[in-house]
């Protein structure tokens, strides 16, 4: 029967006296093999010793292991891949989808991503939480069967409470995971990082116990347990997905316009950043992509990035974006749409004209265009609307109220968007010259 552990402190000192041997912890990351897990390092159970995250752990050359650091499998041993993962949804699976393991060669395979029914709540796997870093859920000791479960953290348990397993921004695990039964087997406690360990007496008469002074240890020295076994499991972590925000378009350029997508970066650990976007009943392409600057930003940040794609007009668009990590990458967010206006209208620079009218014609990009406004202004005075509500399929105008001599200004306006034509100057009726006899001197 699965125990919850009540006293987390007194596998400190056990751990302290069990652990005074110098290791080799390896942290190549070295990715060349298998299914390119991202969990390395190893951890410690006072009970089983050492736990190995990733076959590069033991392995350098692929073909064959050599039993060394602890905790790997025996010399000899022909390799084979094993390893840790964590997916972009937080889930400790393979990129395959997998269940991804760890090694102990006293206990065997750890499965991260075991099968419920679980023996308590959460009634989930393992599962990293990228906007906190804490690690919650179940692994499973297989040799263990009922009795195999290892749970990563509760919170309900206040002498566990802030020490479960845990990542900080680098990708370094810390805290501890549980494993025990009421006939007193199982792992113990399982420990991520040396740091967590306190300071133990190496010699003299208190040597193996508790110190947090030199006083502490008559005959001896208060030591750090990293100062004698550095390890940790560390991983390159996905970053947390980012938090989706608007999409602005400015002004059309050859019948098409730019936009600019936002949003707000959650994480810390990211490479950058990708922003997709599709066409209704289109398919995803790349729009932008971001590096930030520095190249990793703060959780909170707020991100933009205007892609070189023009949108068409009177079109309905998609956006996503992700965060970029060193190995895996976090969830889309969004999608966030937006529907394009139409562009302002165009008119014709060269219109034909006569002492009776001016004839205005333009073009018009896009749909959605409810009617059409023009104005005028004469001689450089003040602006008026000379025409209103002229239907959106028609796209020229007449203007019969022409005043020989003068000059106008003309723009036309497309409703309800309110988009401005650009403006032109027509000298319509020009003034004839005179003739004046002059008498002769």
């Amino acid at each position: 029967m699965y125990l919850i552990a009540i006293l987390l402190s007194s596998s400190f000192v056990y751990f302290g006296s069990r652990t005074k041997k110098q290791i080799n912890v390896a942290m190549a990351g070295n990715k060349n093999y298998g299914l390119n897990d991202d969990v390395f390092g190893f951890a410690w159970s006072s009970n089983y010793g050492w736990t190995s995250f990733n076959s590069t752990d033991c392995d350098t050359n692929g073909t064959i292991f050599l039993g060394t650091p602890a905790g790997c499998p025996p010399d000899g041993t022909p390799f084979y891949d094993y390893g840790v993962n964590v997916n972009s949804n937080g889930d400790f699976l393979r990129s395959d989808s997998s269940h991804s393991y760890a090694w102990n060669p006293n206990i065997g395979w750890i499965d991260f991503a075991p099968t419920g029914p679980y023996p308590g709540n959460p009634q989930t796997p393992a599962h990293y939480d990228a906007s906190t870093g804490d690690v919650t859920g179940w692994a499973k000791v297989l040799s263990l069967g009922d009795g195999g479960w290892l749970k990563m953290s509760d919170t309900s348990n206040g002498n566990w409470m802030g020490k479960g397993m845990q990542a900080d921004a680098a990708g370094n695990f810390s805290g501890f995971a549980w494993n025990g039964n009421s006939d007193n087997s199982g792992m113990g406690w399982l420990s991520f990082n040396c740091s967590d360990i306190p300071n133990s007496c190496n010699g003299g008469t208190n040597s193996g116990e508790q110190c947090k002074a030199p006083a502490d240890c008559p005959g001896g020295s208060c030591v750090s347990t990293c100062s004698f076994s550095n390890y940790v499991v560390y991983a390159n972590l996905p970053p947390a997905t980012p938090v989706m925000g608007t999409v602005a378009t400015s002004s059309c350029i050859g019948g098409a316009m730019p936009a600019t997508v936002n949003w707000t970066d959650m994480s810390n650990n990211e490479t950058g950043f990708q922003v997709q976007y599709e066409p209704s009943g289109g398919s995803w392409g790349n729009f932008c992509s971001q590096t930030p600057s520095p190249p990793v930003s703060l959780t909170g940040d707020s991100m933009s990035c205007a892609g070189g794609v023009l949108l068409n007009p009177s079109t309905t668009y998609y956006f996503q974006v992700k965060a970029t990590g060193t190995s895996t990458d976090s969830l889309w967010a969004g999608p966030a749409n937006i529907t394009t206006s139409y562009c302002p209208p165009y008119l014709n620079g060269n219109p034909t004209y006569n002492c009776d009218a001016v004839n205005l014609s333009w073009t018009q990009t896009g749909t959605g265009v409810n009617y059409y406004q023009v104005y005028r202004n004469q001689d450089n005075t003040t602006w008026q609307k000379i025409a209103d509500n002229i239907p959106s399929a028609t796209l020229n105008y007449s203007d019969t109220n022409i005043t020989s001599g003068a000059n106008y200004q003309y723009y036309i306006v497309a409703q309800t968007n309110g988009l401005q034509s650009n403006t032109i100057s027509v000298n319509a009726c020009p003034k004839l010259p005179t003739w004046k006899e002059v008498k002769t001197q």
